[in-house]
């Protein structure tokens, strides 16, 4: 079954996130001491406290982000209702119609 993105729920997403946060976290730090990712034993447990950790604060990243981007929709919306109908009005006022 395949997800996208946008059908994520957002503590889906932020579960996600901290997954691959968690590896990134990993990855950079073997480059900063020079040890092969590959080589080195990561324990699936502290993983799972890294995610358990720091979920709640990507989900209301992504809340707040799906917020904000639902209000800036909003006022596009009504932007260009203003727009549309101020031009219409000032069509009015030209024409006399």
């Amino acid at each position: 079954m395949s997800r996208s993105i946008e059908n994520m729920s957002p503590f889906e997403m932020a579960r996600w996130f901290s997954l691959i946060e968690s590896i990134d976290l990993i990855s950079n730090e073997c480059e900063l001491r020079g040890v092969d990712f590959n080589k080195v034993k990561i324990s699936p447990l502290d993983i799972e406290k890294y995610v358990e950790g720091t979920c709640d604060a990507f989900t209301k990243k992504i809340e707040q982000e799906r917020a904000s981007e639902k209000a800036a929709a909003a006022a596009v919306v009504l932007f260009s209702f203003h727009n549309e109908h101020t031009e219409q009005a000032i069509d009015v006022v030209h024409t006399g119609a």
